[in-house]
């Protein structure tokens, strides 16, 4: 059967223009999508909204090449410098030192078991510091120039080269010459075959320049200078290494003490110190451990109105206010 349009009758589109807004609002999946305002977007790929519009989302070129699987991006800045670091799960590469040409065939900071790193900086009346947790090896600072692991003694160094086989953490390193011993804390290297052994307190030392270096395990090379001090920063009462989490409130370290219901806090503005415990496992009903803590602004700001919130593994919240945890009349719960 054929149909044709009788005389006259004016054809009908089926289409038409309709003028869709950018996406100012941005990104929003919040609502109702029906009833969504026209500059809201459901999807965005690839678009960042502004004010007047929306841009593409720019390309990616190689930064550095570490040469392993990366676990965390972290960066440090005090004033005009400006550091960043990738880690893996055996150390942490200073990214700017390969990008500038520099070797990916060994760490920074070598020798460690886990690249999860939660970093922080907190300024001190020593300088600013990048403070560290991994919930699995010892915290490391950054002062700007050098890595150094926190436990809960002084860290001493000897320096060493001609490396023939690889030190570890944790075992403890002899000289051949002075008999002096003490624990690797941490291994900073410089070279393939160079570089700095963090250890802890000496025993019958001092470490002798150009000594043979032996550990308990492959770890040979010999020592490029006398060992010497290092750092005097510690924590107390609790192992670091055992933190998997840390950030920053009212001027304080908050750290979480990884598989239990512990939240420990450093003196203000302090990179180390006498942690002191807040025990947390009352608040919570559900069971579970501390996964992460964070400050909360209610103003999108830093003020008064800040808050202190703990995270449980099974989703619940603490949320505290005030500014010293010590006291009860600077430091109280909100709410769970």
């Amino acid at each position: 059967m054929m149909l044709s349009r009788a005389a006259g009758q004016k054809r009908v589109s089926s289409t038409k223009e309709i003028l869709w807004p950018a996406p100012t609002a941005g990104w929003v999946q919040s609502g109702n999508i029906t009833t969504a305002s026209p500059n809201q977007a459901e999807v965005l790929d690839n678009f960042i909204p502004t004010a007047q519009g929306a841009r593409l989302r720019g390309g990616a070129n190689e930064y550095a090449d570490i040469g392993a699987s990366v676990k965390r991006l972290f960066g440090y800045v005090s004033g005009g410098a400006t550091d960043m670091f990738a880690a893996t799960d055996a150390g942490i590469y200073d990214a700017d030192r390969i990008a500038g040409g520099g070797s990916n065939a060994f760490a920074d900071v070598g020798g460690q078991t886990s690249g999860d790193w939660s970093t922080l900086q907190m300024a001190t009346s020593g300088g600013q510091f990048m403070f560290a947790v991994n919930g699995a090896d010892h915290a490391q600072y950054w002062d700007g120039a050098n890595f150094n692991p926190i436990t809960t003694v002084a860290v001493n160094e000897v320096p060493f080269d001609a490396l023939s086989g690889e030190f570890a953490v944790g075992e403890t390193v002899t000289g051949g010459t002075s008999g002096a011993t003490a624990e690797i804390l941490s291994i900073e290297k410089t070279s393939a075959t160079e570089g700095t052994l963090k250890i802890g307190t000496i025993t019958s030392g001092p470490f002798q320049d150009n000594e043979a270096l032996t550990d308990g395990a492959t770890g040979a090379g010999l020592a490029a200078g006398a060992s010497a001090s290092s750092s005097a920063v510690t924590i107390t009462n609790v192992a670091t290494s055992d933190i998997s989490q840390a950030w920053s409130f009212k001027e304080r370290i908050f750290m979480v003490e990884g598989g239990t219901t512990s939240v420990w806090y450093l003196p203000v503005k302090s990179i180390g110190g006498a942690a002191v415990e807040i025990p947390l496992g009352s608040l919570f009903s559900k069971g579970g451990s501390v996964l992460f803590g964070a400050t909360w602004s209610l103003d999108s700001g830093s003020g008064l109105d800040d808050v202190c919130v703990f995270v449980t593994t099974t989703g619940q919240v603490a949320v505290y206010e005030g500014t010293d945890p010590a006291s009860a009349s600077t430091w109280s719960l909100v709410g769970v």
